[in-house]
């Protein structure tokens, strides 16, 4: 019997349709950029497939995330049309080989443009992206502690940025030192100011107590809420502070 294929859309989706000789619809999300593929009864209508589709769409858009994560911990060349992540979007890069110094730019619609020395290597090219990520999170996370500071009442003894594997930041409480991971200028600012506020907190209660947790309901009312979107971005995923 024969089988033929084609797109469907479903909620902004596209979604290949194979019809075969089964009895029940099947959606598979194929890695490793969350590819949707139906196997598909031959009887039955594309509205009843997408009534079925559209039934577990948060079922399907959970997978695509958690490949769309998994395609992020793939190391990066930085050359033209890689997808680049700032503060929650995708920008596309393109790389510009001249002599001078080496910058990054942002420009619209979602661009990047990396600017190097010709002949770069990986290495020197992601440093300079390195620096230019480092200098963005200052500058947004500057204001975050400013803010949260004097809303919360309570004063870092000093604040600085570094590259965490496991953990988004960190606070040394005998130090009043807090630490905050470089990997957050590449997800939603929603998401930093959730560990700010977090880190911010422990210089009022160390521990992960009930205490701890009414003081950042109090602060941060949808705290939980923005955590558990912190653990979908998470590349491993991070463990939380």
């Amino acid at each position: 019997m024969t089988q033929s294929g084609y797109f469907l859309t479903v909620a902004g989706i596209p979604v290949l349709l194979e019809r075969k000789p089964v009895k029940h619809l099947r959606i598979k999300v194929r890695p490793p950029e969350g590819r949707i593929q139906l196997s598909v009864p031959l009887q039955m209508s594309d509205d009843a497939v997408r009534k079925a589709v559209l039934s577990k769409i948060n079922w399907i858009r959970k997978q695509r995330l958690h490949f769309s994560a998994q395609l992020r911990t793939l190391p990066l060349e930085y050359k033209d049309g890689e997808k680049i992540p700032f503060k929650g979007r995708e920008y596309e890069l393109t790389l510009i080989e001249q002599q001078g110094r080496s910058c990054v730019e942002v420009t619209e619609p979602r661009l990047i443009r990396l600017c190097v020395r010709p002949g770069s290597s990986r290495d020197a090219r992601r440093k300079v992206m390195d620096d230019w990520y480092r200098r963005e999170l200052k500058k947004t996370a500057a204001p975050l502690m400013g803010k949260w500071q004097q809303i919360m009442g309570v004063q870092a003894g000093e604040w600085r940025i570094k590259r965490m594997k496991t953990r988004w930041g960190s606070c040394n409480t005998r130090a009043r030192r807090i630490w905050i991971n470089l990997e957050l200028i590449k997800l939603p600012v929603y998401l930093l100011e959730v560990i700010v506020v977090h880190e911010l907190t422990h210089l009022l209660e160390p521990s992960h107590n009930k205490r701890f947790k009414t003081l950042m309901s109090r602060f941060l009312p949808d705290w939980q809420k923005r955590q558990k979107a912190l653990k979908s971005h998470s590349p491993r995923p991070a463990k939380l502070p």
